[in-house]
């Protein structure tokens, strides 16, 4: 019952080996940056949805689902966004929804899953809540979270909808309250009936750093989770190797046993329902 995937940039697609692979190994395919606002609408009211039509298009073709990522990311937003947020005559709640809805509705009931709100945490920021003082947390508090559920659940109501996050595996202090905030922030919604179905877990690995992967506390995080009554979806895992030394075959060796240790960590919980590279 596990689904796994790959992101897929559109341009990928005109590879026939590549193509060829992802048929054969990937049940669902995520349209790498086609969708993040900043590249979907760089001139306001014109947005370009050739890159993820043609990722949607192959994914239904071939039999795959599609997840999206993703409506909200502090990053990637388009260069007359903050202006508008900030333009006494523009309603920034109005603004944030009125996206949600034109993207959702465009894929209502053709996405597995939409990433609604991507890094929301960020405890160096000094909030007591661990919130990242985002541009959409400026302009609308942190209710935009709520707002930005509800929309999703509304524009596509068969999608499961998630909260999107990395450091949930990091061994340091920081990796702590990233993990608490986030559950923090998990409960607050629950109790508010807003409609949050998974956790999304990045899983940027970086096994060449002492405290960077701590599987007991990964584990004991996706434990939490699942008490919430929410699943969990691997979003984004990869593994760098920049950071160790020597050789390729060692490099090799210390990549695979970081990808071994994460998944056999987040795979033992029945929770998890999803890994995507």
């Amino acid at each position: 019952g596990l689904v796994f995937g790959a992101e897929v940039a559109p341009r990928l697609l005109r590879n026939p080996a590549y193509r060829a692979i992802l048929i054969r190994d990937a049940g669902m395919v995520v349209a790498g940056n086609a969708l993040k606002w900043g590249p979907l609408e760089r001139i306001r009211h014109t947005m370009r949805f050739r890159g993820a039509d043609t990722v949607a298009r192959f994914a239904e073709t071939h039999g795959m689902a599609i997840r999206g990522h993703t409506f909200l990311w502090h990053r990637m937003v388009p260069g007359w966004l903050p202006s508008a947020f900030r333009d006494d005559g523009e309603d920034p709640a109005r603004l944030l929804a009125g996206h949600i809805r034109a993207v959702g509705e465009r894929y209502r009931g053709r996405m597995h899953s939409w990433d609604v709100v991507n890094e929301a945490i960020e405890p160096d920021d000094g909030r007591p809540d661990g919130l990242r003082n985002s541009l959409f947390l400026q302009a609308l508090g942190p209710a935009y979270l709520e707002l930005a559920f509800h929309t999703a659940a509304e524009a596509d109501p068969h999608a499961r909808l998630v909260f999107n996050d990395y450091g949930q595996e990091w061994g340091w202090e920081v990796g702590r309250r990233r993990r608490d905030a986030t559950l923090r922030l998990l409960e607050n919604l629950l109790k508010k009936d807003v409609p949050v179905h998974a956790v999304g877990i990045q899983g940027h690995l970086d096994p060449g750093v002492d405290g960077a992967m701590d599987m007991h506390s990964l584990g004991r995080f996706c434990d939490e989770v699942a008490d919430l009554g929410l699943t969990i979806q691997v979003t984004e895992l990869d593994a760098r190797d920049t950071s160790i030394r020597g050789g390729i075959a060692k490099r090799d060796r210390l990549v695979a046993d970081a990808y071994a240790r994460f998944l056999e960590t987040v795979l033992a919980r029945p929770a998890t329902k999803a890994v995507v590279t």
